[in-house]
């Protein structure tokens, strides 16, 4: 049955009412903007999100954010994990009410509060220095108030106080100066500062009592007022909240509303609302130049955007206003442009940016064909005549150049619930292969079932799972189980290839493609790849590493003249026909996965590469990846196998789970941010030392004697900070870095003394590396007897003793030679027990007793071998504590360490002497169970599970109880790679995860993983 529809007149968004969370779409005037949306949410962390008023933000040398408020005073984030840094805070006559911040250049904090005058962290000496006034001092802070703090390109750093103007000089921090101390007639030596900038014209000054520039050499000062006749008729109408410079320009903001400075005649002109010039002014407490075009305004109302270039305020989707009745105070655009907003008793609000590289269709398809539009789209087709066909679930859409929209659905009888692929042959008709067999749209527009090709064949309509279109009004077909078909629809012409897919069960054509040269490329489920090149079918072997049999080949794509693009569960693999060399590229190359499902070339000769988290791009010129998910508008990871597509007018076309998207890659002009790695915190023997750890001179000094040193670090990229990653090497005792992961901390146990350095190379989502690895210094002192000193006074007196020995007491070791010999026997074999010991503790995870990473490893080889020689049952499960982080940060270390030595004794007493445990790493660990079938490892799981539920552990007068999800894989006499079994194992524990948590998952085969 077919549907026309016309094209859907508009759409939007609507956003959330309760909550604040809003969604808005941005279309200013610079076309950096254009397409990119925002959604603002306040925080609901544990510690940002408890915050109530926020006075300011700021991103210090380092990349780290900071944020000052009245509630937890000083907090820092560094994209993943807030840090307070109120401890210690020096109190005198108020809580601590921070309203400024300030991180210089050589790693010191300053602290400017509200009652507690002005304050400086001292890492080396672990306190807080503090000024406050004193009548006796002219020099003193002029007023324990400080209500903004600024450091100038001399590194001046300036206090701005309730009360006048304080200095301190760089390189300088004990000796504060009050300015104009000896000119009391200075107009700036007792105002209210409230903001202050540095500006090619000077330095500028926001006070209760107009705007003021300063001159750099400080001696000469201008006044201006924002409105001279409203300074007389209200009450602080003289008075200006902020002033910034944006765009290189002075703007300065007030109850009266936003002003810029003409550098022309030296006067303030106000921006008006051009289509509403009688709307009244916001009441102005921040302004921010964005970083990509146009300027932010934080006021008592809400938030405001002004066109810099106008200049006037900008009418947006929803008026002139964002986030409503909230009263902005602090306002910060971080380098991927999200937003960060600090509100007076609504906390912290992350405005976080959507650039839209994707467009929904479903957005754009009428609204009786929005929920279908929206559904799976597992084939996608553009036509010889530009019309796009998208296969979903139980039908097609096809969608025309003059946005028309058409509608079909299969009969019920058909049974089809997949569309495998779509293509049109030369004689214009459009094919639908599908999981019941082949269709076709007729001359009159009508879907229909074609079982020639079946009949020719003399079996029953099967699956249809590739299908390809030639120059020849030919259609080459991939058939389940079966081989690949050409067959022409005109003649009935019938040729069968590639046979070899009826040897293995299950097997099937992923997909077929087409060479320059005619040739025809087949990537199969188990039988590898496939050429014909006009005189039959040939079998391409495809060698990839230590590999025993071939992979799933999800795509191929052929590059002339000698290049193989091919995806796979193992990565992207680029093959040379030519001398059979493989390079294989995956996460640790930047993929957001190993699992690859499709491919297309764009007309640059980049790749777009759909996986299962999302869509990469690889770059024409460069080695490297750029990663897209849901923040780029992407509405869903689960791309779709091979259901892309790329337009004559080079758009890319690609079906989600959620409907399909399209992107222009010209409009990817922006260039990608180099993440920035930073160490965030560090423990010591279980006692934190973050603080004292000066960013500017990073380096650590461990004691002989100590035993564990975790580190915390982060990759400063804000655009899906969950989804960075870093690999990492301890120079000095590592060989080479780790493979790229999401792994955010680093633990070391009893580094022998010597020195090391740290490197830490972090990468965004988007898959961009930074520039430089961060390189973290680490020098781990030798104890005392370790000195050159030591070894000689040792040596010497171990000389003088033996030689002395030696003169007394020759006839006595002569005759005790044997009990001598006795002795050594007896010293041999205590020294290799006690190696034995060394080496075994090596192997362990001392806070569970379980195997560590490396002891399991080692075992696990023993036992797949005992399981392939003797052919049995061999089960690997990883589990996963749930909510395990969650409760670290309520509890604390602790309470985890309780949960942790809690499932060791549960899985030491559940377990049998021959099976292995280990902690795998944090809150995750790895059983492997020899002679175990999949039944008998979920039984095994389930009394484990119900083990650790009924442990109890308590915390702060609460009863905590534990609760994990199992991923079993179970073999017979396997000897793949013990990655492979951990790979397969985490995909079935991640669908517990996914199912509602704490529950026992086994790894199907059937899940075309």
């Amino acid at each position: 049955m077919k549907r026309e529809l016309g094209r859907r007149s508009s759409w939007r968004f609507m956003g959330l009412a309760g909550g604040l969370l809003l969604t808005l779409f941005v279309d200013g005037a610079s076309a950096q903007e254009r397409g990119a949306h925002f959604e603002f949410d306040r925080l609901s962390d544990h510690l940002g999100g408890r915050q109530s008023t926020v006075y300011e933000i700021f991103e210090d040398p380092f990349g780290f954010l900071w944020f000052a408020g009245d509630t937890d005073g000083i907090l820092r984030f560094d994209s993943e994990d807030w840090v307070s840094w109120s401890d210690g805070l020096i109190e005198n006559n108020a809580r601590s009410n921070i309203s400024t911040l300030r991180v210089s250049d050589d790693g010191r904090l300053w602290v400017g509060s509200w009652g507690n005058g002005l304050q400086y962290w001292d890492a080396d000496k672990q306190t807080f220095v503090q000024f406050l006034p004193d009548a006796a001092d002219p020099h003193a802070l002029a007023a324990n108030r400080v209500q903004r703090l600024m450091i100038d390109s001399r590194g001046r750093l300036w206090i701005g106080t309730t009360a006048g103007i304080n200095v301190i000089d760089s390189g300088e921090p004990d000796a504060i100066r009050r300015f104009a101390h000896d000119q009391p007639d200075h107009p700036l030596y007792s105002e209210r500062i409230w903001g202050m900038v540095e500006h090619d014209s000077g330095l500028w000054f926001a006070t209760s009592g107009g705007l003021y520039r300063l001159s750099h050499d400080l001696s000469e000062w201008t006044h201006l007022l924002m409105d001279e006749s409203a300074a007389e008729r209200f009450e602080r109408g003289a008075e200006v909240r902020t002033v910034a410079v944006a765009h290189d320009q002075i703007w300065a903001g007030s109850q009266l509303g936003v002003f810029r400075w003409n550098a022309e005649d030296d006067s303030l002109s106000r921006i008006e609302f051009e289509a509403d010039p009688r709307r009244s002014m916001p009441r102005v407490n921040a302004i921010l130049e964005s970083r990509r075009g146009g300027i932010w305004v934080g006021a008592h109302d809400g938030l405001y955007r002004i066109d810099e270039h106008a200049p006037r305020f900008e009418l947006l989707e929803n008026g002139y206003h964002l986030i409503p009745d909230v009263d902005i105070r602090a306002l910060y655009e971080d380098t991927e442009g999200n937003l960060w907003i600090g509100s007076r008793d609504r906390g912290i609000i992350h405005g976080q940016r959507h650039d839209r590289v994707f467009n929904r269709l479903a957005e754009a398809a009428p609204a009786e064909l929005a929920d279908e539009a929206s559904r799976l789209t597992s084939a996608i087709l553009t036509d010889h005549s530009g019309r796009l066909w998208l296969g979903v679930p139980g039908g097609l859409l096809r969608r025309d150049d003059e946005d028309r929209w058409s509608a079909w659905e299969f009969p019920a009888s058909t049974g089809v619930r997949r569309v495998e692929g779509m293509a049109q042959s030369a004689a214009g008709t459009v094919w639908v292969a599908t999981d019941s067999g082949l269709f076709r749209i007729t001359k009159d527009d009508r879907l229909q079932a074609d079982d020639r090709l079946f009949k020719a064949l003399n079996i029953a309509a099967a699956p249809v799972n590739a299908i390809l279109a030639d120059d020849d009004q030919g259609l080459w077909l991939g058939l389940w189980n079966f081989g690949v078909v050409r067959w022409n629809p005109e003649t009935g012409e019938v040729s069968i290839g590639a046979e070899e897919l009826r040897d293995t069960r299950a097997d099937l054509v992923y997909q077929l493609n087409r060479d320059e040269t005619g040739g025809i490329w087949a990537a199969t489920r188990y039988s590898g790849i496939f050429h014909f090149n006009g005189d039959g079918w040939q079998s391409v072997p495809i060698q990839l590493g230590s590999r025993q049999h071939a992979p799933s080949f999800y795509c191929i794509h052929h590059r002339p003249p000698e290049t193989l693009w091919l995806c796979t569960e193992d990565g992207l693999v680029r093959y040379r026909l030519a001398d059979g060399d493989a390079e294989i590229y995956s996460s640790a190359d930047g993929l957001p996965t190993n699992q690859i499902t499709g491919l297309v070339e764009g007309e640059s000769e980049d790749l777009w590469v759909l996986t299962s988290r999302g869509v990469a791009r690889r770059m024409p010129d460069k080695e490297r990846f750029v990663n897209y998910g849901l923040a780029d508008g992407l509405p869903g990871l689960a791309v779709q196998r091979n259901a892309l597509d790329r337009t004559p007018e080079g758009q890319i076309v690609i079906g989600t789970s959620n409907g399909a998207v399209t992107l222009d890659p010209e409009s990817l002009a922006r260039g990608l941010n180099a993440p920035r790695a930073v160490l965030s915190r560090v423990w010591l023997d279980g006692e934190e030392l973050t603080r004292s750890i000066n960013p500017a001179r990073l380096q650590l000094a461990l004691p002989s004697d100590h035993r564990d040193l975790l580190l915390q670090f982060a990759v400063l990229d804000f655009h899906e900070p969950e989804r960075n990653l870093a690999r990492v090497r301890l120079r000095g005792y590592e060989p080479s870095f780790s493979e790229l992961n999401g792994n955010r901390e680093l633990r070391y146990m009893n580094l022998p003394p010597g020195d090391y350095v740290l490197e830490i190379e972090g990468w965004s989502s988007r898959g961009v590396p930074g520039e430089a690895p961060l390189k973290i210094p680490i020098q781990v002192a030798a104890p005392w007897w370790h000195s050159p000193l030591a070894w000689i006074a040792a040596v010497l007196l171990l000389a003088a003793l033996g030689w002395l020995m030696i003169q007394l007491r020759l006839r006595a070791l002569r005759a005790s030679n044997k009990r001598l010999q006795e002795l050594v026997e007896e010293r041999t074999q205590a020294l290799e027990a006690a190696n034995q010991r060394l080496r075994e503790r090596s192997a362990r995870d001392f806070l569970t007793g379980l195997f560590n990473r490396r002891g399991f490893s080692e075992r696990f080889g023993v036992l797949q071998q005992l399981a392939v020689r003797g052919k049995s049952d061999l089960a690997v499960v990883l589990f996963d504590l749930d909510h395990f982080k969650r409760i670290n940060d309520k509890h604390g270390h602790e309470i985890g360490d309780q949960f942790l030595k809690v499932v060791g004794k549960v899985l030491s007493d559940s377990l049998r002497g021959q099976d292995l445990a280990a902690r795998w790493g944090g809150e995750e660990f790895l059983l492997a169970l020899p002679g175990t079938n999949a039944e008998g490892a979920v039984q095994l799981c389930e009394k484990i599970r119900s083990r650790l539920a009924a442990a109890q552990i308590r915390a702060q007068n609460q009863v905590l109880r534990i609760t994990a999800t199992f991923g079993i894989v179970s073999r017979n006499g396997d000897d793949r790679p013990l990655e492979s079994w951990v790979k397969v194992a985490d995909e079935a524990m991640y669908r517990g995860k996914q199912q509602g948590r704490d529950q026992v998952q086994v790894f199907s085969n059937d899940n075309d993983l």
